[in-house]
C-alpha cells in the first residue's frame, strides 16, 4: 500500500486563454512552483496541461493556472476546447476584414482620391475593430501584465496601440485643413489585428484538423449504453462500464468497449482501428473493440476492459500524453522563445531611442515606424509552435494506425534509430509452437509416441507442453494420466505412466539418464525433443513456430528504408539461422539470455553511434526493451514489456514498424525545418525592422507590411508541420 501512496498522480487540465508559446512557459513556471508538483507540461496546441503531482488536489493546480493569468478546467485524454475559440474568432476576423480593408485602401491611397472627412472616416471604421475584433488580444496582454509577464499580445498590443492612440491625438490636434498631410497610422492598427486573427483562426482550424481523426473514432461512442442485468436492459453511462458487464449493440452502433461477443453474429468494420476496409465476420466467441462499427447483426458483447481501458482508450490517451510532453529538441526553442518578448520590448525601445538622437527631418515620425515594426515583426510564436505543431500532426497519424508512442522524447529517440533488434518467439513468430513431425522409433506407432511424450508434460507449463497436448487433442489419442511428475530444469521432464518411467527432454538429457537413441536425424529448424519409456527409446517429436504471415515484408520494408535489422533469440542457431534465412535477415545472434540480450543492445548502440531499437513481447525481454534507445512491444506482449516499451503496436503489425520509424524521420526533419525558419525569420526581420538597412539602402518595412510578415511566419510553420498527415506507406 505504501508503495501505492508514493507513486505520483496525473491531472489533465484544459487551458483557456492561452495564445503563445510565452504563455505556456509561464503556465508551466508558476504551476511547477506549487508544492508537490514534479513536472508540468503545457501542450500549446491541444490547450492542455498535464501535471505530475503527489497527490496535489485539482482545485490547487486550478488556482496556480489562474495566477499565471488563464483558465483552466480538468479535461478529458484529447479533449479539445477549439471549436468555439475557431468560432469566435472567425466572427472577429470578418468584422477585422469588413472595416479594416476599407481602413487600409484609404490610407494607401494617399489622398488620390478625395473622400470627404477620409480621417475621420478612418477613425469610425477603426473603433470596431479596435474595440470587439482585437478584445482578444488586449485582454491578454492586460493578464500579462497583470501578472508581471509579457506575452506575443503584448507584443501587439503595443505597437498596434500605440499607432491607434498617436493618428487619434493627431486627428484632435491637427487642423482638418492639413490632415491629408498630417502622419496617421490607423491602418498600421487595423491592419496587424487582422493578421493576428486570421493566423489565430488557421491556428487554431489546424489544430482541430491535426486530432481530427482521433476526435472523429471517439465521437463515434455514444455517451449512453444498452446493458442487461438479470437479463433486463438497462441504460448506463458509458464511462461506468466494468469488466463482466453484458452489452447490448444493435445494427448500426459503434461498439463501447472491448469485449466478447456472448451472442449473435455480424460483420464489424474495423477499418478505424485495424486499417482493414473490408467488415469482418465476427460470431460468439470472437473478440471485438470499442470504436469499431457493427453491421446488421444484432450482438451482447461480455466486456473484457472497463471504458477507460480498452484499446481505443489506451491509443487516444497515449497519443493525448505524448502530444502534451516534451521533446528534447523543443526545449532550446522554448527557452528562447520565452526570453523573446522581453527583449524585443528592449530591442523597440533602443530602436525608437536611436533613431530619434539620431535626428534630422522627420526623425520622430521615423523612429516611431521602426520600433513599432519591431513589435509588429518579432514572432515568438513561430519558435514556441515548431516543435509541438509537427509532433501533434505526426502523432495523430500515428495514433491512427493503432500505434502508442508513451512520450514526445521516445518519438524524437525514434528518429535517429538505425538498427532494429527483433526478439524471435511471439515476435517475427506467432508465438504459439506446434508439432510439425512425428518420428517414433521402430516397432513404435505415432499415437503411442504422443500419448506417452502428452502424460508427461500434463502437468507442465513449459510452451512446447502445450504444442504436445494440442496435437494429441487433433489426433483424437488419449492421454494416460501421470504420477510423480518431476521438471529437469533447462533439460525436461520424467513421470510415471502405466507403471514406468517416461523421459522427455533433451537427447544429451536422456542419453545421460541411460536411454540408447542411437542415430536419430533430425530435421533442420525445429525443435526436437525425445521420448523414453524405461530405457526404451521411442521417438522424437518435432516442434516449430510459425512465422508470422507479416515478418518478411516488414523486415524487407525495414530493409529498403535503410534500416539495418537483427534477430536475437535464445533458441539454438539452427531454428535462428533458419527463421533468419526466411526473414532475410543476416545478423542473427542465438542462444542469447534475457541478460546478454540487454548486454547486447547497448553493445550495438555504443558500437554504432545511432539509435538502436528493440522489438519484444516475452516477459523475458523486459530487460532489453529498458537497455534500448526505443523500445517497441507488440500489444499481446506481457505486462511487464508492455510497461517497459516506448512503443506499443495495439495491432499487432510489423509491418507499422517501418511506417512509424520512417514517420519519426521525417517528423524530426520537418521539427529542424521549422526552427531554422523561426530562427532565421527572426534573426533577419528584426535587423530590417529595426532600420537596420535604412540609411545606406533606403530599406525599411512599414507596421502593417511587419504585421503581415508576423502572421505569415506563424502560418507558414502550421502549414509545414500539415505535410505529417498526409499518408506515407500503408501499413497493410
Amino acid at each position: 500500500m505504501a508503495s501505492d501512496a508514493a507513486a505520483p498522480k496525473k491531472t489533465e487540465l484544459a487551458i483557456t486563454g492561452m495564445t503563445c508559446a510565452a504563455c505556456a512557459s509561464r503556465i508551466e513556471r508558476v504551476v511547477g512552483k506549487v508544492a508537490g508538483v514534479r513536472e508540468v507540461n503545457v501542450d500549446l496546441i491541444g490547450h492542455r496541461a498535464v501535471v505530475v503531482h503527489d497527490g496535489v488536489p485539482a482545485a490547487t493546480l486550478m488556482s496556480a493556472v489562474a495566477r499565471a493569468g488563464y483558465g483552466a478546467t480538468i479535461a478529458e485524454p484529447m479533449q479539445l476546447h477549439v471549436d468555439a475559440e475557431y468560432r469566435d474568432y472567425v466572427r472577429r476576423l470578418v468584422v477585422a476584414l469588413a472595416f479594416g480593408v476599407p481602413v487600409v485602401v484609404m490610407a494607401m491611397s494617399h489622398g488620390l482620391v478625395h473622400i470627404p472627412y477620409q480621417r475621420w472616416l478612418e477613425l469610425g471604421l477603426s473603433l470596431p475593430v479596435m474595440g470587439y475584433a482585437g478584445w482578444p488580444i488586449w485582454r491578454g496582454a492586460m493578464v500579462a501584465a497583470r501578472h508581471g509577464g509579457a506575452n506575443m499580445n503584448t507584443l501587439v498590443t503595443l505597437g498596434a496601440g500605440a499607432s491607434f492612440a498617436l493618428s487619434l491625438w493627431a486627428l484632435l490636434t491637427t487642423p482638418a485643413a492639413h490632415h491629408m498631410h498630417a502622419h496617421f497610422y490607423f491602418e498600421a492598427a487595423v491592419a496587424p489585428v487582422a493578421f493576428v486573427l486570421l493566423s489565430r483562426v488557421i491556428e487554431t482550424r489546424l489544430r482541430m484538423q491535426a486530432n481530427q481523426q482521433l476526435r472523429g473514432i471517439s465521437s463515434q461512442l455514444a455517451d449512453e449504453v444498452t446493458v442487461l442485468v438479470g437479463g433486463e436492459p438497462r441504460t448506463v453511462a458509458r464511462a461506468t462500464l466494468a469488466v463482466g458487464d453484458v452489452v447490448v449493440v444493435r445494427p448500426g452502433e459503434a461498439l463501447a468497449v472491448d469485449g466478447t461477443i456472448a451472442s449473435g453474429a455480424s460483420y464489424i468494420d474495423e477499418a478505424m482501428l485495424t486499417g482493414e476496409s473490408v467488415p469482418q465476420r465476427r460470431e460468439v466467441g470472437s473478440a471485438v473493440y470499442a470504436g469499431t462499427m457493427n453491421g446488421s447483426g444484432a450482438l451482447t458483447v461480455v466486456a473484457t476492459s472497463s471504458a477507460s481501458e480498452s484499446r481505443l482508450a489506451r491509443i487516444i490517451g497515449g497519443a493525448a500524453d505524448a502530444q502534451a510532453s516534451k521533446a528534447p529538441i523543443s526545449r532550446l526553442a522554448d527557452a528562447v522563445s520565452a526570453r523573446m518578448v522581453p527583449a524585443i520590448l528592449l530591442l523597440a525601445a533602443v530602436t525608437i531611442a536611436v533613431w530619434w538622437l539620431r535626428g534630422g527631418p522627420g526623425a520622430a515620425t521615423r523612429a516611431f515606424e521602426f520600433g513599432a515594426a519591431v513589435l509588429m515583426i518579432a514572432c515568438p510564436c513561430a519558435l514556441g509552435l515548431a516543435t509541438p505543431a509537427a509532433l501533434s500532426a505526426a502523432l495523430a497519424r500515428v495514433a491512427s494506425l493503432g500505434v502508442v508512442v508513451k512520450s514526445a522524447a521516445a518519438f524524437e529517440k525514434a528518429a535517429r534509430v538505425q538498427t532494429v533488434v527483433f526478439d524471435k518467439t511471439g515476435t517475427l513468430t506467432e508465438g504459439r509452437p506446434d508439432v510439425v513431425g512425428l518420428d517414433p522409433a521402430p516397432g513404435v506407432n505415432e499415437a503411442h509416441l504422443l500419448a506417452m511424450c502428452a502424460a508427461a508434460e500434463a502437468q507442465s507449463e513449459h510452451p512446447l507442453a502445450g504444442a504436445v497436448l494440442r496435437a494429441a487433442g487433433a489426433r483424437g489419442v488419449a492421454v494416460p494420466a501421470a504420477e510423480a511428475t518431476q521438471a529437469a530444469t533447462g533439460q525436461g521432464v520424467t513421470a510415471r505412466v502405466d507403471g514406468g518411467v517416461v523421459r522427455v527432454g533433451k537427447r544429451a538429457w536422456l542419453t545421460a539418464e541411460g536411454v540408447a537413441i542411437g542415430e536419430v536425424t533430425e530435421r533442420a529448424a525445429v525443435t526436437t525433443i525425445y521420448v523414453a519409456l524405461d530405457d526404451a527409446f521411442l521417438g522424437t517429436l518435432a516442434i516449430a513456430d510459425e512465422v508470422r504471415a507479416d515478418a518478411a515484408a516488414a523486415i524487407a520494408q525495414l530493409t529498403h528504408a535503410g534500416f539495418s535489422p537483427v534477430l536475437l533469440t535464445g533458441d539454438n542457431a539452427s531454428i535462428a539461422g533458419a527463421v533468419g534465412g526466411a526473414l532475410g535477415i543476416n545478423d542473427v545472434i542465438a542462444e542469447a539470455t534475457p541478460q546478454s540480450k540487454a548486454d547486447l543492445v547497448r553493445q550495438r548502440a555504443a558500437q554504432s553511434g545511432h539509435g538502436v531499437a528493440m522489438v519484444g513481447d516475452g516477459m523475458n525481454d523486459a530487460v532489453a526493451l529498458a537497455s534500448a534507445d526505443v523500445s517497441i512491444a507488440m500489444w499481446h506482449a506481457s505486462d511487464v514489456s508492455v510497461a517497459a516499451a516506448d512503443i506499443v503496436l495495439t495491432q499487432n503489425r510489423l509491418l507499422d514498424i517501418a511506417v512509424v520509424l520512417g514517420l519519426a524521420k521525417r517528423t524530426l526533419r520537418v521539427i529542424k525545418e521549422n526552427l531554422w525558419w523561426a530562427f532565421g525569420y527572426n534573426v533577419v526581420a528584426l535587423p530590417l525592422a529595426a532600420g537596420v538597412f535604412y540609411p545606406r539602402w533606403g530599406i525599411a518595412v512599414s507596421p502593417m507590411v511587419a504585421s503581415a510578415l508576423m502572421a505569415l511566419s506563424s502560418i507558414s510553420v502550421l502549414i509545414n508541420s500539415q505535410r505529417l498527415r498526409a499518408r506515407g506507406p500503408r501499413s497493410e
